[in-house]
C-alpha cells in the first residue's frame, strides 16, 4: 500500500537526486538539455534558458531574474491564447 505522503516524498527524493546529478554534470563541464515547463527549477539549475514557441527560440535568457522570464512567457500571445 502506498500512501499519498510516501508517494510525495518518493517524487520529492527523486526530484532532489536528479538536481544533484544535473549539478555534478555541470561541474564536469558536460552540456545537460532540459525540457520543463517548472520556471523555477530551469531557473535555478540553468546557465541558460531558451523559450520556443513553435520549435523556435523566441528568446535567450543568460543570468536573468526569474520574474523577467515568468513576466515575458505571461505577456507570450502564444500562451494567452491557448488558455482562452
Amino acid at each position: 500500500l502506498l500512501s499519498i505522503l510516501n508517494l510525495f516524498l518518493t517524487i520529492c527524493v527523486a526530484e532532489l537526486r536528479l538536481k544533484r546529478i544535473i549539478r555534478e554534470l555541470k561541474g564536469k563541464g558536460k552540456t545537460v538539455i532540459i525540457s520543463s515547463h517548472l520556471i523555477n527549477t530551469l531557473h535555478e539549475l540553468c546557465d541558460e534558458i531558451d523559450f520556443l514557441d513553435n520549435h523556435t527560440i523566441r528568446k535567450r535568457y543568460i543570468q536573468v531574474s526569474i520574474d523577467e522570464i515568468e513576466q515575458d512567457i505571461l505577456e507570450s500571445n502564444n500562451y494567452i491564447e491557448k488558455i482562452h
